[in-house]
């Protein structure tokens, strides 16, 4: 009995040891499976931290992709002069949803999906209505992002959001993604950054015309500030768009031009001041140096309350002036609400923002605008045109 029982106890320890050495060979990390075969460590013990770490790894995965979207419901209604023009209200919608994923630390990809009722590349609003028929959603981004020396270079290729900054809605659209080439880059000299954007954008690819029409862009501008005291950033801009007139009269939706031929100059700027309010100021003038008349533009606005409005009670009050002749620039992307979008527009922008929670907030605003120059063609001038808007936001990300 003695010797089966030491012949039991010799049998259990050897198949504990391969055992060990079996699970030992199982476990991936070298300095997991070192400190199992020296008895440090237990095999389960190795287990649960190999399950703890790959459960930390997939979490830094997670962490590379950010997702993010926003809902908004809106009550629109137009009043116009024209009494062939009827007034018009509407309850309108848009969405948005997509994502950003760092592939590695120098690149990242994104993608966004948003409503609309025709592929307009300056509004994603969608009307209710048409006996509850399915709404439409189109590919409002798709871009890869290439970030160089120390990030202070970006690359754009695809179609992203407007490497432009600062801009005012009398050139581009908030709404506006451009498609293409751009690059953005900055440097600090002493405490004023210096940067540069520019880009090359095809406006339409024509299958019986070499001829393509184009935009090329560049920017050049500074941002200087004091953390809580204020910050300035000024931009001087110069667009030149070729070969407009070849794009489909079905592709052009708004209205304003004259003309053809667009070589502008649009200098913007910025100003935020942090006192017991937040004060922001903004300034924007254009020019078509390729028009003889009713060729440039300026908008001046002002902003007081919180600098965002994110969290209940956040507020925010605005107001704009501008004045934009029918030539200064190119009318397919100037605001698309601002007198029912184009040129040849000036007026009155007011409005409000209320923070109501979370991501959730109400914001009104209205609209008190004519034409500049009634002595234009009846088909290149408008009606006075005044317009409320009432809107719930909700945006989220995780």
């Amino acid at each position: 009995m003695k010797k089966f029982a030491a012949f039991v106890v010799s049998l259990c320890i050897l198949l504990s040891a391969a055992g060990a050495a079996m699970a030992a060979e199982d476990i991936k990390d070298p300095i997991l499976k070192k400190l199992v075969e020296k008895g440090v460590l237990t095999n389960q013990e190795a287990i649960s931290i190999t399950d703890e770490m790959k459960a930390e790894a997939k979490k830094a995965e997670a962490k590379k992709a950010k997702w993010e979207g926003s809902f908004r419901m809106r009550h629109d209604s137009q009043w116009f002069d024209k009494p062939d023009k009827a007034d018009r209200h509407r309850e309108r919608i848009q969405g948005r949803f997509g994502f950003t994923y760092d592939i590695n630390e120098l690149t990242q990809v994104g993608f966004r999906l948003g409503t609309g009722e025709k592929q307009d590349q300056v509004t994603l609003n969608q009307s209710l209505g048409d006996i509850f028929e399915l709404k439409n959603v189109w590919l409002e981004s798709a871009y890869v992002r290439h970030k160089f020396f120390d990030k202070k270079l970006d690359v754009y290729l695809g179609k992203f959001k407007n490497p432009f900054t600062p801009y005012t809605w009398i050139v581009f659209d908030p709404d506006l993604h451009p498609e293409g080439v751009a690059i953005q880059a900055s440097h600090e000299v002493g405490k004023p950054t210096v940067f540069i954007n520019a880009g090359a954008f095809p406006l339409d690819e024509l299958s019986g015309d070499s001829s393509d029409p184009w935009l090329l862009g560049i920017q050049g501008g500074l941002k200087y500030g004091e953390k809580d005291k204020f910050d300035v950033v000024v931009g001087l801009a110069h667009y030149n768009y070729s070969n407009v007139d070849l794009i489909s009269a079905d592709d052009n939706k708004y209205h304003g031009n004259t003309i053809s031929d667009f070589r502008v100059y649009n200098a913007t700027a910025n100003v935020s001041l942090y006192l017991p309010l937040y004060v922001g100021l903004t300034a924007d003038y254009v020019y078509n140096a390729a028009a003889d008349e009713n060729n440039d533009g300026y908008l001046f606005g002002i902003t007081a309350g919180n600098k965002k409005v994110e969290q209940f009670k956040d507020w925010q009050v605005f107001t704009t002036y501008s004045r934009v002749e029918s030539d200064a620039t190119y009318d397919e992307f100037s605001d698309s609400d601002f007198r029912s979008g184009g040129t040849n527009n000036k007026g009155w922008t007011f409005g409000y923002r209320f923070g109501l929670g979370k991501g959730w907030a109400h914001a009104l605003k209205y609209y008190a605008t004519k034409a500049v120059s009634t002595q234009l063609p009846a088909d290149k001038r408008s009606m006075e045109e005044n317009r409320i808007q009432i809107d719930l936001t909700y945006a989220f990300k995780f």
